[in-house]
């Protein structure tokens, strides 16, 4: 229980960041109706959009993954982790700013664009933060037993 202690901000910040993603959802549905097909209930281009930006957040998501891993050995997870939870504050400012169907074709892009950084980055550089912080916790833990 005690190497759980040390984590606390992490946890934090990944409620936070995991919390605001979801929360949003439901009413994204919404809000992509109104601004692709005003006044209609069904819409296929909705849903035809909803499945390119899963497909290409998915695929990029995997190709940068493993190169922010790669700058987080360099300049720290913790200060690489600010990077993803930052970046993905700014497709919803779009969105906050009008729901017009530029602005939510801008924001369907930087949607794309930062799920592409953040979906996959904010868990891989969690987990390495969780397994570097165990490796220090274990190691000061063998020494007191040598």
């Amino acid at each position: 229980m005690k190497d759980l202690a040390g984590l606390g901000h992490l946890f934090v910040v990944a409620f936070l960041f995991h919390f605001s993603s979801f929360m949003v959802l439901p009413a994204i549905t919404d809000v992509t109706m109104e601004a692709v097909c005003p006044g209609r209930d069904e819409c296929s281009v909705a849903i035809y959009l909803s499945g390119f930006q899963n497909a290409i957040t998915g695929l990029g998501a995997l190709v940068v993954t493993p190169i922010v891993g790669n700058l987080s050995d360099k300049y720290g997870r913790k200060a690489l982790m600010t990077l993803p939870v930052t970046v993905a504050i700014l497709p919803l400012f779009i969105l906050a700013c009008n729901r017009s169907e530029v602005y939510f074709y801008a924001y369907y892009v930087m949607k794309i664009l930062a799920g592409i950084f953040c979906e996959g980055s904010i868990h891989c550089l969690s987990l390495a933060y969780v397994v570097k912080k165990h490796q220090i916790y274990q190691s000061n833990y063998c020494t007191k037993f040598k």
